[in-house]
């Protein structure tokens, strides 16, 4: 998905598994589906179940929102955890992007 997205680019970000890899585990849970929020196998994830109830638009502007927020308040409060989680945000939101091009709908609408 985000290497998709980046390939042949010389800025290409670390996909989110890498850089969490770099930290300790109990902190990477935090980051990469969390259990307070469902985990990676349920179906009521609550980032699944905000793309399911949200309209395209809305679903888009919550994950922008939360990218702003995290990157917002890293360096007062979450530090690493909280980049790690505004790119978390920014990787379901360009998974988003391209499932909306291939299934033919416009990724601006």
């Amino acid at each position: 998905m985000v290497e998709e997205h980046y390939q042949g680019c010389p800025h290409r970000p670390e996909p989110s598994e890498a850089l969490a890899a770099r930290f300790p585990s109990d902190r990477r849970e935090a980051v990469n589906h969390p259990d307070h929020y469902g985990g990676k196998d349920d179906p009521y994830e609550v980032i699944k179940v905000m793309e399911a109830w949200l309209t395209a638009e809305e679903y888009r502007g919550a994950l922008k929102f939360n990218v702003h927020k995290y990157l917002a308040r890293a360096r007062k409060k979450g530090g690493l955890e909280d980049l790690q989680k505004a790119a978390k945000y920014i990787e379901f939101l360009l998974d988003f992007e391209q499932r909306q091009v291939k299934g033919g709908r416009n990724a601006t609408s």
